[in-house]
């Protein structure tokens, strides 16, 4: 790895001892991932082993920009601290541009240009010009545009920053004092993105939602987090009900399920909303999904309740089919049948088709398990 070698060449202008042995080599490698590659952070972090092994270097990388000072004093001064390069890149843009490249750092893993324009114009001054905004930043590699992977909205490209860069523009948003008018508009858009995908996770569209939603899947992430610590279950009961067969469909079984256990216990003034028992049915198919059987009953049971408390018969037959599911998990064949052809009868009802096909698909399983291969 260049990297790895950039490192090893300045460490041993600093200490002419230094080697890459099997005790520190992992620290060396985590250091430059840390660091995104960059050639001048990777430079001042090797010149920190005047003090301090490879290990407690990387321990403190955490604020890279206050840790990363000392370069050499033949530099030129804005190559001699890391903040200090990015700051002299930052003092190129116009204002509009600035205040651009702040907003981005709301971002997590990237993001799409009409995410981008959300968050650029969340603050009406100044007036800024998105596409050209970002084709600047990414003239002075402040933005990355990624190539094409086989992303089934490659109309629209993604861009992100180096973890780095995005330390310093965040730097620059907390300053300005938009930082909660940016976070509403980031929340807002991917608030939105949910409930249009939740209705296209099943069915012919699905795999071209799954994957949009794959991509976006560390801005969810941030997005529920910030609901949960604003105690906002208005907005995040919804989000999460609209989603969670993602967290299903994908195997991000255990991550779901503590995402959706977070959501339940933000404090709600209405205890029995058909967004909860959607939550509690998802939270409950994950349980189940990786063998939390009691677990995944009592939440079925009680999103049953609600769904009953409602009278939505679309509701109740999906979760007497949950129901039925991991009674058949468990052995207990009658048991799950009950609850299963009533989940049926009601499914037909409303009609549901989705639900008739689980409750069919369930009762089949059941009946192949009693060799009752007729029916």
């Amino acid at each position: 790895s260049e990297a790895v070698q950039l490192f090893i060449s300045r460490a041993r202008s600093i200490r002419p001892d230094f080697t890459l042995t099997e005790e520190n080599v992992a620290a060396v490698v985590a250091i430059c991932q840390r660091l995104d590659g960059l050639p001048l952070a990777i430079e001042l972090a090797a010149a920190r082993l005047r003090l301090l092994p490879p290990e407690a270097i990387l321990a403190r990388l955490d604020s890279r920009l206050s840790f990363l000072t000392g370069g050499a004093r033949d530099l030129p001064e804005r190559q001699q601290t890391l903040r200090a390069a990015i700051a002299w890149s930052h003092d190129l843009l116009d204002t509009a541009e600035q205040a651009l490249f702040r907003r981005l750092a709301v971002f997590s893993g990237g993001w799409t240009i009409e995410a981008a324009e959300a968050v650029g114009g969340a603050v009406p001054a100044p007036p800024i010009d998105v596409l050209d905004g970002l084709a600047t930043l990414s003239e002075n590699s402040l933005v990355r545009q990624h190539a094409d992977q086989g992303d089934t909205r490659a109309y629209d490209p993604r861009f992100s920053m180096l973890q780095t860069i995005r330390e310093f523009a965040r730097e620059q948003l907390d300053a300005s004092g938009e930082a909660d008018t940016v976070l509403n508009a980031h929340g807002a858009f991917f608030h939105h993105l949910a409930l249009a995908a939740g209705p296209h996770l099943t069915g012919a569209e699905a795999v071209s939602w799954l994957d949009r939603l794959e991509s976006e899947h560390e801005n969810i992430r941030a997005a529920l987090r910030r609901y949960r610590n604003l105690a906002d279950a208005a907005s995040a009961l919804p989000m999460a009900a609209a989603i969670w067969p993602f967290w299903w469909l994908r195997g991000h079984f255990g991550e779901g399920r503590v995402i959706l256990d977070a959501v339940l216990a933000i404090p709600d003034p209405s205890t029995a909303g058909a967004a909860r028992a959607a939550v509690l049915d998802g939270s409950g198919v994950l349980a189940e999904a990786q063998g939390d059987y009691g677990r995944a009953e009592a939440l079925h049971a009680e999103a049953l309740a609600i769904w009953r408390s409602l009278a939505d018969a679309a509701g109740t037959a999906r979760s007497l089919a949950n129901l039925g599911v991991v009674a058949f998990d468990r052995g207990d064949y009658a048991r799950a049948a009950t609850f299963l052809e009533e989940s049926l009868t009601l499914a037909r009802q409303v009609p549901d088709h989705q639900a008739e096909a689980t409750a069919l698909n369930e009762l089949g399983r059941i009946a192949i398990e009693q060799s009752d291969l007729a029916r």
